[in-house]
């Protein structure tokens, strides 16, 4: 039963994911491309902040769940948000502009105001929850922290942000990949 149990919050989890990532709404406030271009930085101080924020990532697993605060980051927001798209419209390796993009759809997950905790929506991280099952723990108690987690609601609030600027960055994404193929 524990097994059990495990593998459907992994599903629900998975499906949270799929939500996350697959469904949106457009967005009324499509950031400009030309914006990129109004910063003054030198290609290396570009080419730093996209590094430092892959560092980041990798150093802080994105589980495409949590919803963390952009404070965390080791740049500005939009300052990186900037560099990626800069460094999608220069790259001509077409794996490095998938990975480019898929950074760029996590920043959605950074958000203003979050906190130093960051915002999941079970209550509990999913590597906590299956390691607690795997040492025994009482499903009946997991499952009523699950539904009885305090945070949820602004979870759900956030979640909005989110998607909102996902539409926003998949949008900027579009642009940046028709501008790349009508330079080609």
């Amino acid at each position: 039963m524990s097994r059990a149990l495990t593998e459907l919050i992994m599903i629900g989890i998975f499906v949270v994911v799929g939500y996350i990532l697959f469904t949106h709404v457009k967005s009324r406030n499509s950031a400009r491309l030309s914006s990129v271009a109004a910063d003054q930085k030198t290609d290396s101080e570009w080419q730093q902040v996209v590094r430092d924020y892959g560092r980041y990532i990798e150093r802080n697993p994105i589980s495409g769940v949590k919803i963390r605060d952009a404070a965390c980051l080791p740049s500005p927001k939009q300052g990186i948000k900037q560099a990626l798209i800069r460094e999608l419209l220069l790259e001509a390796d077409e794996e490095r502009v998938a990975r480019l993009k898929t950074m760029l759809l996590i920043l959605a997950d950074f958000q203003d105001g979050v906190g130093p905790k960051p915002l999941n929506p079970l209550g509990v991280d999913a590597i906590t929850l299956k390691a607690a099952l795997e040492l025994g723990a009482d499903i009946k108690a997991v499952a009523a922290k699950i539904a009885t987690n305090p945070t949820r609601q602004r979870y759900e609030r956030y979640q909005e942000l989110v998607n909102k600027e996902l539409a926003s960055l998949e949008e900027m994404i579009a642009q940046a990949t028709k501008a790349r193929h009508s330079d080609l």
